[in-house]
């Protein structure tokens, strides 16, 4: 049984216990007795669209992103859960206005729905502010992993260390990209692109080595000026 059968069960049980302590209790089944019944129902009946919103991501990140859209749907099921019971019990009072249970469950249900229509689209930015950041740094990541790999193309001791300082040059330098570096990095990629190909024909100098490494300095200057 997997993890959205196992809620659907839950939330069935859930419905089924407030169901029998509905009718085995003499409530009078009068139009707030309806109104409170109803309302909790559709309470349990949204904790699963709340929940699978909340958690129906690809990452451990983005799920924990949507805990305070969880948490919304749980507060949202006690407080009418309460406010349902506290109407079921009142009904014993003839005089109970229905219009005030009708009002009091579209109030807790209206500020539920806000309160998950915020959380969401907080959740939504921070997603993509997460997504923007994580794209941002791909490209000096592969720079860094190709670097990385660079000594062991060739045996020739100059170039060999020469090459081990670009690839810690590439390692210390900023992770994160932004708009005024995408020309100097496209710059960086093809040089290196080009200096993987000579090591492995054997045409690699140290004045390309030098090359990138300048543009690379070059480009976190950029980096540092722009933050």
């Amino acid at each position: 049984m997997n993890r959205k059968v196992r809620f659907i069960v839950i939330l069935v049980i859930i419905a089924v216990i407030f169901s029998v302590i509905a009718f085995a209790v003499p409530f009078k089944h009068t139009a707030a007795f309806w109104v409170a019944y109803v309302a909790e129902l559709i309470a349990i009946a949204l904790q699963y669209p709340l929940f699978y919103h909340a958690f129906n991501g690809e990452t451990t990140t983005s799920k924990v992103y949507g805990l305070p859209i969880a948490r919304v749907g749980l507060a949202y099921l006690a407080t009418q859960t309460i406010l349902s019971l506290s109407i079921l019990s009142l009904t014993f009072v003839h005089a109970f206005p229905n219009w005030v249970a009708v009002l009091l469950c579209a109030v807790v249900l209206g500020f539920a729905l806000l309160g998950a229509f915020g959380t969401s689209i907080v959740k939504e930015q921070i997603e993509q502010v997460d997504s923007q950041a994580r794209a941002s740094a791909d490209v000096m990541e592969n720079l860094r992993t190709i670097a990385k790999s660079l000594p062991t193309l060739t045996a020739d001791t100059e170039l060999k260390s020469a090459l081990n300082k670009l690839e810690e040059d590439f390692r210390f330098s900023d992770p994160v990209s932004n708009s005024a570096t995408v020309s100097i990095e496209n710059e960086i990629y093809t040089l290196v692109s080009t200096l993987q190909e000579h090591l492995t024909t054997g045409l690699a100098t140290v004045e390309e080595i030098n090359t990138i490494q300048m543009k690379l300095t070059q480009r976190n200057a950029i980096c540092k000026t722009t933050k």
